[in-house]
């Protein structure tokens, strides 16, 4: 009897012993997505900024009064502002990327 213990108390450890090496198993995994998830809101952030920062670009000319005020003005006005709305577009869903990223690292932490 006491032979017979021995060897299911055996089997218990080992089974558990397993069961934990697959548990370490399966967050190596998880490990890395949470790396590759931080790496993923810093690239987002970087854009973010980068198409921030563009969207400021340099100033436009000021027009004089005593200049005429043509077509060709109007249309760089224009051009200016499309390319300023283009660029705080961008900046704005590479922000919401980036914080939808965040959300998903701070649920992951919370599993």
């Amino acid at each position: 009897m006491e032979v017979q213990d021995e060897i299911h108390h055996e089997r218990t450890y080992v089974s558990a012993g397993f069961r934990q090496s697959d548990r370490m198993r399966r967050d190596v995994p998880m490990g890395v997505a949470v790396y590759v998830l931080d790496l993923a809101i810093v690239v987002a952030a970087v854009f973010s900024a980068w198409f921030w920062l563009q969207a400021a670009g340099k100033p436009q000319r000021r027009v004089s009064k005593f200049e005429e005020f043509n077509h060709a003005d109007i249309n760089r006005l224009i051009t200016a502002l499309n390319r300023a709305r283009i660029l705080n577009a961008r900046a704005a869903v590479t922000t919401a990327i980036a914080a939808l990223l965040g959300g998903f690292r701070v649920a992951l932490d919370l599993i």
